[in-house]
């Protein structure tokens, strides 16, 4: 069976020119993949196009050349389909070397030989490179795709590698160089790239969870709804103590287990409160603190909430005993005062005075100014105080029983001499 099927162009100040491409492309591919259209290439419209490729379409646009087994050009200037099923929609000097793969708008964007099933929507100087399959990039300029069903969505610069299968990658010059990651970068000043499979990875300047006005340089989460954990509602009210159904909006990070029972750990945190759970299954370990440079324990707080800070003799070097605690002692000044924050009151040192007796006790802003100050080191200093009152009561008490047997032996000879 032969059948043979015009098609009329629209004029172009037509308001239903812009559909015509659209429509007549659609139905060439149609004719095309049935076998109606094979024996020969056809130009159903434009000026200057080339159709030497078999069961091969041009519907539009000028100087476009297909050469490919049955592909299709469907308008713009100056393109190319040169492989089996390769499609160019729109767009100007469109380099379409991928087998059945598509580049639908856009100037300079290229898909390699051995490139399959892929496409790229829009942008420029966009490449599909020869391992792309099944891949996609959306939009933007001089991304390259290197992956299987990987995608680039939109940016400038980003790359996805040959191993990137699976990945996506997208903002200002990101990069996926592995399998199942995701990279997203903002720095247009350096690249941004994967370092191993399975990775999430986000170079920007703030991120926002359920607000669209972060903080600069932090991570924003605002939850707009009361938590109910695990269809559990009291999972963490009566169980752990403080509020969140009924309460006001917070958020939980929790590891370790499905939230069933109390074998996790976690953090929740609303405008009224914040808390830190755990089982404490590490030496009674509720939460441990870590000196990153050094990678050693510092501290931690225990099941009962007491704070625990290393303090064991291996740890430490120059251990001398303290001097003149007493002294020490006598020179801080304990005050009365109101916070300026809140005018509520409170008792305590002030950390500038307490800087020139003690000034090991006392922390500071990096610009060297006073911040505050740790009044556990106070302890050390009252202990040694205190022992030198001790030692100065011993010897009081000891003094004053010399002398009280030397008033009795004076008595003892007084009342013989008066007999």
């Amino acid at each position: 069976m032969k059948l043979t099927t015009t098609i009329k162009p629209n004029k172009l100040d037509s308001p239903k020119a812009g559909r015509f491409n659209v429509v007549a492309s659609t139905l060439a591919a149609s004719l095309i993949c049935t076998g109606i259209v094979y024996a020969q290439g056809k130009i159903v419209s434009g000026n200057g196009n080339s159709v030497p490729g078999s069961g091969s379409v041009i519907v539009g646009g000028n100087d476009n050349t297909t050469s490919g087994l049955i592909s299709v050009i469907t308008g713009g200037a100056q393109n190319k389909a040169s492989a089996q099923g390769a499609v160019v929609v729109a767009g100007f000097q469109q380099d379409n070397k991928g087998f059945d793969t598509a580049i639908i708008t856009g100037i300079q964007n290229k898909a390699d030989t051995g490139a399959s099933g892929s496409v790229i929507l829009a942008g420029s100087n966009n490449r599909l490179s020869a391992s792309a399959a099944s891949s996609f990039i959306g939009a933007g300029k001089d991304n390259v795709n290197n992956g299987k069903f990987a995608a680039i969505a939109a940016g400038t610069g980003n790359s996805i590698g040959a191993n990137g299968d699976n990945s996506q990658a997208g903002g200002v010059n990101a990069s996926a160089n592995h399998k199942n990651c995701f990279v997203f970068n903002s720095d247009s000043t350096a690249t941004f790239p994967s370092t191993a499979d399975n990775q999430f990875l986000l170079n920007v300047n703030s991120i926002g969870f359920g607000t669209n006005t972060p903080e600069p340089n932090a991570l924003s989460i605002v939850v707009p709804k009361n938590i109910i954990h695990h269809g559990v509602s009291n999972r963490y009210g009566s169980t752990m103590n403080f509020p969140t159904n009924n309460a006001k909006p917070g958020f939980i990070i929790e590891n370790g287990n499905d939230g069933a029972d109390n074998d996790s750990s976690g953090f929740f945190a609303n405008p009224d409160t914040c808390a830190i759970w755990s089982p404490a299954d590490l030496n009674g370990e509720l939460v441990s603190f870590w000196e990153e440079d050094t990678g050693q324990k510092v501290a931690y707080i225990n099941a009962g909430g007491a704070y625990v800070q290393l303090s064991a003799r291996e740890k430490k070097k120059n251990i001398e005993p303290l001097k003149d605690a007493l002294s020490t002692v006598r020179s801080l000044q304990g005050v009365s005062y109101q916070w300026r924050t809140d005018d509520s009151s409170d008792i305590g040192f002030i950390a500038d005075d307490v800087l020139k007796v003690i000034p090991d006790a006392i922390a500071h802003n990096q610009d060297g100014s006073v911040m505050g100050m740790s009044y556990q080191k106070i302890i050390a200093v009252n202990t040694e105080a205190i022992k030198q009152v001790a030692n100065l009561d011993d010897a009081r008490d000891k003094r004053i029983k010399q002398l009280e047997n030397k008033l009795e032996r004076l008595e003892k000879l007084l009342e013989k001499s008066t007999h």
